[in-house]
């Protein structure tokens, strides 16, 4: 780890530094190993955006395994159909995000593990590139949801390009709180914590833009990636003010209607690069982007 004692994620008055987060997932790294986990295996991630994911997608990794971002708010039919198209052999999730109806081969529920009796030391195990790294599924065109299949390679690409293009540093200061099942969600999990940077949420687990306004307000977030509906309720008149530590703003998902944030545009608290992205989520996300011009 290059900064170890530096914040890697915070949510509400709950944080982790580099170092404690890499502990918590070598330990449940190790404790996945030890029900069967292995290279190749697909794990199933049901979190609302919290610290626990993160814990979660990194333990993952750490097995060789990929993973599945199932949003605990869909219909446990859904969920259900997922785990068995991807074949999902675990399925990781908390207490309160249990799911009534919910088949999986094992669930665990993460922060019920006694994982102090596990190594808190790095895994042992090559990652080839061609390797998956997550499975998201699309609605499809047929209405079915199918699995779209993202590489390690890819995804580094895509960071590597993300990171350098806009200048992510170790003072950025990302938000997520976009559905974890949408694409572009997963460069934003990953990509403060390859980088150095820190990776917030929202002590809301349900979209709730007072409470969006206010971690913006009080963390100081600088980057923020989002669809463009998502973001329009931050930007009513009395509320502009809590957004001026915006520095980076990416849509995706549907066209921009500037209209719809007037008052923030013409306010002095805008301080942001607006870029709006496309890209199915079979080309890892992102195909084109362009920034728009003050």
């Amino acid at each position: 780890l290059a900064h170890p004692q530096h914040t890697a994620v915070v949510q509400g008055k709950e944080r982790l530094s580099f170092a404690e987060l890499n502990d918590k997932a070598n330990r449940l790294a190790a404790y996945l190993l030890s029900i069967g986990v292995a290279q190749g295996d697909f794990i199933g991630l049901c979190f609302p955006p919290s610290i626990e994911l993160s814990i979660a997608l990194l333990a993952t990794l750490k097995t060789g395994a990929a993973y599945v971002p199932l949003d605990p708010s869909y219909p446990a039919e859904r969920i259900n159909y997922m785990i068995n198209n991807a074949g999902v052999k675990v399925l990781l999730g908390t207490h309160r995000t249990r799911i009534t109806g919910v088949e999986a081969e094992r669930r665990v529920e993460i922060d019920t593990l006694a994982l102090e009796t596990f190594s808190p030391h790095n895994l042992a195990i090559t990652i080839d590139a061609k390797q998956a790294l997550y499975a998201i599924f699309t609605s499809g065109s047929t209405g079915a949801p199918k699995a779209a299949t993202v590489s390690h390679a890819n995804e580094n690409n895509l960071l590597q390009w993300y990171a350098s293009e806009f200048d992510l540093n170790l003072n950025d200061k990302f938000l997520v709180f976009s559905a974890i099942g949408f694409d572009l969600t997963q460069k934003n999990l990953l990509a403060p914590l390859c980088m150095g940077a820190q990776l917030h949420f929202s002590v809301a687990e349900h979209y709730d833009p007072q409470a969006l306004l206010n971690t913006i307000e009080q963390d100081g977030i600088t980057w923020i990636n989002c669809a463009p509906s998502a973001f329009y309720p931050l930007t009513e008149a009395h509320s502009v003010a809590k957004l001026r530590s915006v520095k980076k703003l990416f849509f995706g998902g549907e066209p921009i209607r500037l209209d719809l944030m007037h008052n923030w545009l013409h306010s002095p608290y805008f301080h942001a690069q607006i870029t709006n992205m496309y890209g199915p989520t079979e080309c890892t996300d992102i195909a084109t982007s362009f920034t728009l011009d003050d």
